[in-house]
């Protein structure tokens, strides 16, 4: 599990998963006290259809996060995922305002 530390009130911080999860479509499948799921449909090239889970649980200042993906063993897109999910995550706990963004790759790609 990752840990992300933020100063911003646990039940804001709350919100914020939330707000992430819906703005890219996660599947919120439970969601109670201290703990959020967030799902996703994952891309792949075979008939099958696998999910991403990422599994968010709160303490009073920080959260502890991480990804489980369904799929074959060899499972190098989960590496990136997490590093994508981290960021992600710590600039919405850690800014003062919540920004609006147009999406998750464009504003990764066109950052400067």
């Amino acid at each position: 599990m990752k840990t992300i530390k933020f100063n911003i009130h646990k039940e804001e911080a709350k919100k914020r998963i939330i707000e992430y999860g819906k703005k890219y479509n996660f599947r919120i499948s439970k969601w109670s006290g201290n703990l959020i799921l967030l799902n996703e449909s994952t891309d792949s090239f075979s008939s099958e259809e696998f999910e991403q889970t990422t599994i968010v649980f709160f303490k009073d200042n920080e959260i502890l996060y991480t990804l489980i993906k369904e799929g074959r063993k060899t499972n190098f897109p989960v590496l990136f995922s997490q590093h994508f999910t981290k960021r992600a995550f710590t600039k919405i706990l850690n800014q003062t305002t919540i920004e609006p963004q147009k999406s998750y790759f464009s504003a990764f790609f066109n950052e400067l």
